[in-house]
């Protein structure tokens, strides 16, 4: 099994199956696909190391295992592996786009729970609306693309509460 790293800095084991070469391929094409530069030219990209297997490179990347999913020969594999990076394809099992409210979307979604709650804006500080309060706070911070200081602002509460209570729940400012 194979650490891979996703968004939100998350690791996903893949085990050793025919997928694997397509988590491959969409780490090396993540450049390309963001519009940064060719397959080839990321400096941090692993991709050279697989296209320089065959030429007996110095090993800093464990490639032997995908390029013999290609071919046991290492040019052939090599060649192989060029083509299927390069082809156009639809790897979006690891895109998970997630949906995130806007600002507009995160007033309403605030107004829809303050009611639902039976809480007036003003009282979102109060003691007695901690739990409905940082509920609020963590939805509103992993679902919107509102920011801390947004956030604080538009409940009226310090912007140190709201961190920590994003710190709490592992939610990133």
């Amino acid at each position: 099994m194979y650490p891979v790293l996703l968004s939100g800095y998350s690791r996903k084991y893949c085990p050793n199956n025919p997928e694997y070469a397509s988590v491959i391929r969409y780490v090396h094409n993540n450049p390309v696909k963001a519009g940064i530069c060719k397959i080839h030219e990321y400096k941090w990209s692993s991709y050279p190391f697989y296209i320089q297997a065959a030429r007996g490179q110095k090993k800093l990347v464990e490639h032997e295992e995908i390029l013999s999913c290609f071919s046991k020969d290492a040019n052939r594999a090599v060649r192989l592996f060029k083509e299927f990076n390069n082809q156009e394809n639809s790897d979006d099992f690891i895109d998970m786009e997630e949906y995130m409210m806007g600002e507009e979307e995160a007033l309403e979604y605030i107004k829809n729970y303050l009611d639902k709650n039976n809480i007036m804006i003003e009282y979102i500080r109060l003691r007695e609306y901690k739990r409905e309060r940082d509920i609020l706070i963590q939805e509103l911070a992993g679902k919107s693309q509102l920011s801390l200081r947004e956030i604080a602002y538009i409940l009226g509460i310090s912007r140190e509460t709201v961190r920590k209570i994003c710190a709490l729940k592992g939610l990133s400012p």
